[in-house]
This record gives structure tokens, sequence and C-alpha cells, in this order.
């Protein structure tokens, strides 16, 4: 029979996204005596391990399960039509025999035509339904599970209800090489050549590549048919794990060579491995750098299983490879009877793969190493980025080091302005740190400095931006303007490293009383939206209150937009572990945070790199306005004449924007409100 293959790569846009919004679906090409179309069907939920699943054969009679489509090329489908009634079936083919999917979830050679292509929608997700409604009745949906029965992630049809996992997509085998390709190549671009630990040999990524472009050349011919396409599926997925698995691993020391290494965990960012002394416990911490962070492997063959152990510098103690799931680990004088092994992650930073440590296989208690804000411990849940390590040559450390201590002095430079205002710093403190930078920088450019050379330059930066940082002036008092006749206006900027919240500003936005404040970019004019001033306490220790400069309205201490001030609500500002952000925490509750779901304020007690964790950045300043009438009789009046503002009774008066800019006196001004301000009064005024 001759076959129809059918790349529906526009109109099933939709359908191919695992996100977007709802928009209308095409239909699959129903396959018929005329040709056949074939599709892999593709759970649409995002959420692993469903969002890599796609629906295919598991033995005669045996409930369908969900494949993994980037290590395992799934069952293809074809849509077919009952020709007396508006239902359709699913037929996947295995070895000649055509099998349907059935309302039980079972794979069966008997007819079964019975299911409704239903476009459904879950949040921002629109997919397929595959719904059994006998006589308008619903009993089955085509479900996927998200745990394993036997180790096979099998269909359900019980569960009834919208949900994200009972969409699906209708990809061509096109498609799904393509969500090969793309992972493929992300590996391929995110690593390097090199002998480092994490690194990959030349003939590893010429190998790799040459399987790449022979996958792509099939992808870009148009002629290729759905055999072509799944078999460049296949060499893909083969190719991956035998690259990866090629990947450089660190030196296992013995009595005769001995290699140390830092490791670098991912929380707090940038932080090491660090040894707290004989029998303590282990903390993640900032580069020292010094023997507390150094760590050698060594064979273990004690135990159940033959594997590795990681014995620290200075202790000469091990990590407690024994420790229970969800511990702090602790270093221990004796080799661990559990094992370790090295596993390459999908995690990259500088192009250098990162590795999970964990138990080899046969070693109880089950094992990962752990970063936890600060703590280290034994986590054995999903693999993620906060149980991947960067394992780093001693040499290699020190000349990155050097680099990120430059780095970090070069957004402190730009990041922390010379001034006297809250969150500034004197012009000497800057040109000091300019100064060790540059000393810096000389060492790192030098290709034949030493270790030594390169340990003293990471000494001298490190202090130098300990130093800055000390000179940053966090005293709340400066908060308030200089001048009793001014405001100072400041952005409450997030520091968070969290993609959604990095360098967002507080703002009221476009949203009205007893609305949450929320957080966005920058805006390149200053917007009073985006800008606030402080009152302090009595003592000047704290901050009573937060008032936004577009609506004079307060920070409540959940965060809302609020008409009035709050009795007792002082915001303590909290200096966190970085020396330069804030905690800005209201009495009763945790500290304001930024939280992505809504783009609004809550309160959740974070640390530095966290959405709690906040900059106030001077803005600018401008008078105060003061809409009360005089005690005291004037004879001054203000009127608005053709867009000009003119003052009688008074010699000398000036004009601001809210913004705080001078106007011109007499000049025709743009509609708005004004500030009118002179020795005797201050007042807002519209021109229309």
């Amino acid at each position: 029979m001759r076959k129809r293959f059918y790349f529906l790569l526009l109109s099933m846009a939709v359908i191919f996204g695992f996100a977007g919004r709802a928009v209308a679906q095409t239909m699959p090409v129903v396959s018929d005596n005329s040709g056949e179309t074939w599709y892999f069907i593709r759970n649409l939920d995002t959420a692993t391990p469903r969002s890599q699943l796609a629906i295919s054969f598991n033995g005669a009679d045996a409930v369908a399960k969900g494949e993994n489509f980037y290590s395992a090329v799934p069952s293809m489908w074809k849509v077919v039509k009952d020709a007396e009634a508006d239902t359709y079936g699913l037929v996947c083919k295995v070895e000649g025999v055509e099998y349907y999917l059935n309302d039980a979830m079972s794979l069966t050679t008997t007819s079964f035509t019975g299911w409704k292509l239903v476009s459904g929608t879950s949040g921002s997700v629109t997919g397929w339904r595959l719904e059994y409604a006998p006589g308008g009745v619903l009993t089955a949906v085509v479900h996927q599970k998200n745990y394993t029965e036997g180790g096979v992630y099998r269909l359900m049809s019980t569960w009834l209800g919208a949900d994200v996992a009972s969409l699906w997509s209708f990809d061509t085998p096109k498609k799904i090489l393509e969500l090969n390709l793309t992972k493929a190549n992300t590996i391929f671009t995110n690593t390097t050549e090199g002998m480092d630990p994490g690194k990959f040999t030349s003939q590893a990524r010429t190998t790799f590549g040459n399987a790449l472009a022979s996958a792509q050349a099939v992808y870009d011919n148009e002629s290729s048919t759905a055999e072509q396409l799944s078999a460049a599926i296949s060499a893909v997925q083969a190719a991956h794990p035998v690259y990866t698995a090629s990947v450089i691993l660190p030196v296992v020391s013995t009595e005769s060579t001995t290699k140390w290494y830092f490791l670098q965990g991912t929380r707090p960012a940038n932080t090491y491995l660090t040894s707290t002394g004989a029998g303590a416990q282990v903390l993640s911490k900032p580069v020292i750098p010094d023997d507390t962070q150094l760590w050698k492997f060594v064979a273990n063959t004690s135990g159940t299983a033959n594997g590795l152990a990681m014995v620290n510098k200075v202790t000469g103690e091990y990590i407690n490879a024994n420790a229970a799931n969800n511990t702090n680990i602790f270093s221990v004088a004796t080799l661990p009877a559990n094992n370790l092994q090295f596993i390459v992650s999908d995690i990259y930073t500088n192009k250098v793969a990162r590795f999970w440590i964990e138990h080899a296989a046969g070693s109880t208690p089950a094992f990962r190493l752990h970063a936890g804000n600060t703590n280290v411990l034994n986590w054995t849940g999903n693999r993620y980025d906060n149980s991947s390590w960067l394992i780093l040559d001693y040499d290699v450390a020190l000349s990155q080091f050097l680099t990120d201590a430059i780095a970090e002095a070069e957004g402190l430079q730009v990041g922390v302005q010379v001034g006297t205002a809250f969150g500034q710093v004197a012009a000497a403190d800057q040109h000091t740190l300019a100064t060790a930078v540059s000393a810096a920088k000389q060492v790192r450019d030098n290709a034949a400095a030493t270790q030594q050379q390169k340990l003293d330059g990471v000494t001298a930066i490190q202090l130098a931006i300990s130093n800055f940082k000390a000179a940053v002036i966090k005293n709340p008092e400066t908060l308030l303007s200089q001048s009793n006749d001014n405001y100072s206006w400041y952005w409450i900027r997030s520091t968070a490293m969290n993609v959604y919240a990095k360098d967002k500003v507080i703002s009221a936005g476009t949203r009205l009383t007893d609305e949450k404040f929320t957080f966005e970019a920058k805006t390149a004019e200053v917007s009073d939206a985006q800008l606030f001033r402080f009152e302090l306490t009595e003592d000047k220790t704290k901050v009573k209150n937060i008032i936004n400069k577009l609506n004079d309205k307060y920070m409540a201490p959940n965060g809302m937009i609020s008409d009035t001030a709050f009795v007792a609500n002082d915001f303590t500002l909290t200096l966190l572990t970085d020396g330069l952000t804030f905690n800005i925490k209201p009495a009763a509750v945790a500290a304001l945070h930024a939280q992505e779901n809504g783009a609004h304020m809550v309160n959740w007690a974070g640390g530095a790199g966290t959405a709690s964790a906040w900059s106030i950045d001077f803005a600018l300043e401008s008078p105060k306005v003061i809409t009360a009438a005089p005690e005291v009789e004037t004879a001054y009046r203000v009127m608005v004449t053709e867009g000009r503002i003119v003052v009688e009774g008074v010699d000398k008066y000036e004009v601001y924007s809210l913004t705080g800019q001078r106007q011109l006196l007499n000049a025709v001004l743009p509609q708005g409100v004004y500030i009118v301000k002179s020795s005797a009064f201050a007042a807002k005024v519209l021109v229309r």
C-alpha cells in the first residue's frame, strides 16, 4: 500500500508546544485506504516524567505505556474513523500486526473505534482529550500516570477530570526528531573539548557532531520517509548516551598520585564544599580558598559495592556517605560502607558538565550529595541542579576564582553609585576597588602566573570586595533627604537569581488600592509608579512606612496597596550574607517577597539571592508637597492660564514635574500635575 506522510508543522503548532496560549487546533489526518499518516502521541504535561512520554506498545492485551521519546522510539499511531459513527480508532503497528487502543488502555487486535478527539485546555496548555463516551456518558479518558508499575509508566482510563496529563499532541516523526535533535544539540553546544573533569575529548565531540549532522540532513530532507525519520531518531538517541559516557572524570588518587579538587555547588550560588573540622558538619561556603575546600577521591572497596570515597585535605576525614536521606552530612574518620560514583548531569557551567555524586550500584543506603542553602545533605529525590557539582582542578579553580572575583568587583563598580545617600559609596572607596580590579587583571592575564600568585591575587581582590561592601552606606537614617524641604526617592530592586524577578523593581503598576504591589522591569525613563520614599521610626533604626510616589499610598505588611499607614508596622532592614542586600521584614510576618505566580508581593523568608533579597537604589530628590493651606493668612494666588502656571503675591517661585525636573517659568506646559514651590508654600497644580 502506498503511504502518505503529512508533516503538519504549521497547522499543528499548538499541539507541538508544551505550553502556550489556547488556540484552535487542526484535526489529525485520518488514515484510510488511500493512504496512512503516522504520528507519535505525546503527553503535554510539562512536569517530569510525563512531558517526555508518548503512548507506546506494551505487549498484546497489555496496558499501553508511556515511552520516553528522548531515550527510546515510542510507537507510531494512525487515526482511523468508524464508518458508521463519529468516533475514531487509534492504531499502532508492531511487526506487521495492527493493535487498537481500547477503553481499558489495553492493546488488542480487536477493532475499537469508540474514541472522540476533543479539543481541551488546562491552564495555558491546549491539546487533544481522547474520550470514550458511549451513549453520551463519559466513561474513559486516556490519562498518563506519573509513577511506575514494574518499571513502566502505564496509562489509565478512570481519571475523567480536566487535567493536563490527559492532553495529547499528535506529532509527526519529523517533530519527534526535531525534539531529539534540539536536546542533543543543546548538550553538544553546552560542552567543550578538554581533559579536565566535565569536558570531552576531541574524538568524542567529532563522533557526536557527525551523528547529529547526519540526523539533521534527514530532518532537512523534505522527502524523508517516516521510517528514515524514525531511524534518525534512533541514531540520535544512541549517540547521545555514548557521548555523555565519554566525559572526562576526576582522577582517583592513589598512594603514589594525589589530585585535589574544589567542588562548586549551586545553593547558595558559587559556593564550595567546605569542611568545618574533624567530625563536624560539611557546609557550602563562598570560596576561601584554602585546604578546607580541597577534596580528593579515593577507591573504596568496603561495603557491598566497589566505588569511591571523598577525603578532605585538612582533616583527612571522609564524607559520610552512610547518612540517612534528608539529613545533614558530617565527616567521619573511617571509610563509609556506602560507596560513591560519578554520574554526568545535563547541567553545565561555562560549558563544563556538572556531576551528580551518588551511591554506587548495590550500595545502601541511597545517597546523593546535595546543596541545601549552606547545609550539605543527603537528598535522594529527583536529580536536579542543586544536586549537581562542578569539580574543579586546583590550578583551574584558582584561575576561575580570580575571574569570578573580577566579575563581581566590576559588577559592584557599575551597580553601586558614588554619593552620600543610602546604598551609595564614597568616591575614595570606589577608586580603591578599581585599583584592586586592575591588579587582579594583571595576574589573570599573565599566562606565566604561578599558583601562589593566583592565590594571592584572589585573596587581595576578595579583601577589596569585602572592604567595598562594608563601605556602602547602610544607615537607615540616610534614607531621608538631607534637606527638610525634599523627599529622597528610591527603587526597591530584587537581587534574586531567579530570572522572573532578577533586577525587577517593586511598582504600583496600574494596580489599585487593596491590590498587591507588583514588580516589573525598571523603565528607561523614571516612573513614579516604581519609586518609593521611607519614613523612619522615632529612633531612626527601622522603617515606619514605605510610600509610593505615584499614588501616595502605603506598603501594607502583606504587600498590599493601602490608603492608610499601618500602626506598629515597622519594617526591619536586615543585611544578608552577601553584605549588600536586605530582607525588608514587617514586624509580624515574614519578609517581603516577589512571587512569580501573580507577579506580586507576598511574605516569605529567603536569604541572599532569593526573591526576598532587595537592594534599595537611590533615584532622585523632589520637593515635598504641602497640600494643606498654611495656618497664617497669605496673599499669594496660584493660577493656570493657557498652560502657564502663574503665582501672584510672592517674589520668587519654582515649578517642578512630579519626577523632580525643574520647569521654565511662564513656559506652556504639557497636561499633567506639577509642584509649585516658594519660601512660603508648596502645592500641587493641575494643568489641563
